[in-house]
């Protein structure tokens, strides 16, 4: 609070950048709203109540937007899959492109993205040594890195399009307990090494070819 009053109207709220880790289930609206006003806002300041604002000031962005995980759709109980983060961040590019004019930028963190997965090989590689009391410098023993997922466009296009800055393998292995069915179709990004049933059989074929 930059006035020092207790009013919560002339509370001033100033944000660094936005960040989005889950879609915000069960209702958008609000959150839609706030994620705009605040990367559109000069300095990233939201206006209070009684501001008196000039809409010409919140034409761009100002501040950075980070998602985490942007998948489209998610598998559950009900038989059509559900819309997640990816779809709320298409909610909200729309939405902003049609009251800026201008394309939303957003920095995304999560798979199918390398980040995602040069920390993961990174972590296992240091795992690794750890187990075997080796140095910081020394080799480590990974061979192959199985990564498995039941969604073709995030966790399977993750794998197939990471180039490892080591001498590791990886290998996708897709499920068909999730988000895939054998009745969908594979864009030539998503096909996966192996396809199985569940997790299950997922470990029988690492055990098997480890």
């Amino acid at each position: 609070n930059n006035n020092n009053n207790n009013d919560e109207d002339d509370e001033e709220l100033q944000f660094d950048a936005v960040i989005v880790l889950s879609d915000p289930a069960p209702l958008w609206t609000e959150s839609i709203q706030i994620v705009i006003d605040a990367i559109r806002s000069p300095n990233g300041i939201l206006p209070n109540i009684k501001d008196k604002i000039n809409k010409n000031d919140f034409n761009k962005q100002t501040i950075p937007l980070f998602v985490a995980n942007p998948d489209l759709i998610y598998s559950a109980e009900y038989s059509l899959p559900r819309y997640t983060t990816g779809a709320f961040l298409a909610c909200v590019s729309t939405l902003f492109n049609k009251v800026t004019n201008t394309e939303l930028e957003t920095q995304l963190v999560g798979k199918p993205h390398r980040l995602t997965y040069q920390y993961c090989e990174d972590k296992l590689i240091n795992i690794s040594k750890k187990m075997d009391n080796l140095n910081e410098s020394d080799d480590h023993y990974i061979k192959t890195i199985y990564a498995i997922g039941d969604n073709p466009r995030s966790d399977i296009k993750g794998a197939n399009d990471y180039k490892t800055h080591s001498s590791i393998k990886w290998v996708s292995i897709l499920v068909r307990s999730g988000c895939y069915q054998d009745t969908d179709i594979l864009n030539n990004e998503y096909i996966p090494d192996v396809i199985v049933d569940d997790l299950f059989e997922a470990i029988d074929y690492i055990l098997e070819n480890k």
